[in-house]
């Protein structure tokens, strides 16, 4: 392309030069023999996948089972979750169920103690039996 541009040269002698490298340049193209392209990545990609996996052959179909399982295990773990929970509240009704009778039961064993020692405490105040003071003087 310099040659081109010298104000030196003639018309003809830049064409000369011209037709000489476009001769030159097609000699070297006709010389190399045609090359096999390397192959791109993708199909490198699925030479390895078939080879490796018959049933997976694309790379979208492996990440598509990838999410799939691991759609199901999060589903597993939220299920899992939840009958933990449902557990959980069963377990804390029956607790508060059982609570609920404790307090119950304790109330009514304080009532009924409450009950006995007013009775007696009122038999107490009551006079003895004559054989109960017998018992007691003479020591039988």
């Amino acid at each position: 392309m310099a040659n081109l541009r010298r104000k030196g040269r003639s018309r003809a002698q830049k064409k000369k030069l011209t037709n000489a490298r476009h001769s030159r340049q097609s000699e070297q193209k006709e010389n190399i023999p045609p090359a096999s392209p390397p192959p791109s990545s993708k199909t490198r990609r699925l030479a390895e996948y078939k080879i490796s996996n018959t049933t997976l052959k694309t790379q979208r179909d492996v990440y598509k089972r990838k999410y799939e399982l691991a759609m199901r295990r999060e589903m597993r773990h939220l299920q899992q979750n939840q009958e933990l929970k449902e557990g959980i509240k069963r377990h804390e009704a029956r607790i508060f169920q059982l609570f609920g009778e404790v307090q119950a039961a304790t109330r009514t064993a304080e009532s009924e103690a409450s009950q006995k020692s007013l009775w007696q405490s009122k038999r107490l105040n009551q006079t003895p039996p004559t054989s109960l003071l017998f018992a007691l003087v003479f020591g039988s």
